[in-house]
């Protein structure tokens, strides 16, 4: 006879509780506790919204708070807000103070709930990045394809996050680490092409010294970044590497950059002679008016002719 009888109303006699074993009993209140609560009785989404669609006119208001609480941890929304809605018309449709009181807790619980959920996923998403961050290893490692041009002072460099510069490669790099040395260049980053997460590395070894402090490198376009170098001495390297073997990077000219400084230099050489030929051609005229000169020396002005010595007059004594 215990059976209807409510929870902390003396279910169970003394005695039968004694015979009980403990598991059983903590299975039987647990139980107990559920159907009071009105959660075991919903094993779907459809459920909730079916007792929803057939209690709406004559509920009370009385189990939104635990129907919300059990739509929000098994991420039913969609009964969430079929609850939300249902407390509204309420109120619109009673003047009574407890349905207004009633909406404010569901508020109240509504943004408890969700703010939860919103801590739980952000631990969720950084742990997940972290965790993906941090696998570095068994991943396949792809050599960047590379282009560089020189003048006298610097040499440019592009990088491209491909195993050749015409194909495809990662679009961003993450963790992306990059060091300068007066001899080496060397970069190593983490990005991801075809859904595939891949370890991005450059390891060049220059062919003679560069000066770190006066070099600098900076993202380019998507998927690339360049490099100036200040060479340590002025002067054309004949290939970019220091050694002559065959390196697990494509290294190609860069084109554009080349023609970019081979007009420069063509400008300041056209200029140069410009300079030059105007210099000869004074000196040419200077020494042509000199010769001129020394060849027709200019003729002698005429001596004056002597003028007559004065008369002597004599005067009489």
């Amino acid at each position: 006879g215990w059976a209807g009888r409510g929870v902390g109303e003396g279910c169970w006699p003394d005695r039968a509780m004694a015979h009980l074993p403990r598991t059983l009993l903590l299975a039987l209140w647990l139980e107990v506790l559920v159907r009071c609560a009105g959660v075991g009785e919903f094993s779907s989404e459809e459920d909730v919204l079916r007792r929803l669609q057939q209690r709406s006119a004559e509920a009370d208001g009385s189990d939104d708070l635990q129907l919300m609480r059990t739509c929000v941890s098994r991420s039913w929304w969609a009964a969430a807000r079929a609850i939300v809605a249902r407390a509204h018309e309420r109120v619109a449709a009673s003047e009574s103070a407890s349905s207004g009181s009633q909406l404010e807790a569901l508020k109240a619980q509504v943004t408890l709930l969700t703010n939860d959920v919103k801590s739980q996923a952000d631990e969720f998403a950084s742990f997940s990045v972290a965790t993906f961050r941090d696998q570095t290893q068994g991943l396949n490692e792809v050599h960047c394809a590379m282009q560089w041009a020189q003048n006298s002072t610097f040499v440019f460099l592009g990088v491209k996050y491909a195993q050749r510069w015409s194909a495809p490669g990662a679009i961003e790099i993450a963790d992306l680490s990059v060091n300068i040395t007066p001899s080496a260049f060397q970069l190593e980053g983490f990005g991801h092409h075809s859904s595939i997460r891949k370890r991005y590395t450059v390891d060049l070894p220059l062919f003679a010294d560069v000066v770190p402090e006066q070099s600098i490198w900076s993202a380019a376009s998507v998927g690339r970044m360049t490099a100036t170098f200040r060479k340590a001495k002025d002067e054309r390297w004949p290939r970019l590497t220091k050694t002559k073997d065959k390196l697990k990077h494509q290294i190609t000219s860069w084109l554009d950059m080349e023609e970019r400084w081979s007009d420069e230099g063509k400008n300041s050489d056209d200029g140069k002679k410009k300079t030059d030929s105007k210099s000869g051609d004074k000196k040419a005229a200077k020494e042509k008016k000199s010769a001129s000169a020394a060849k027709d020396p200019p003729s002698p002005s005429p001596a004056p002719s002597p003028s007559p010595s004065p008369s002597k007059k004599c005067h009489r004594v």
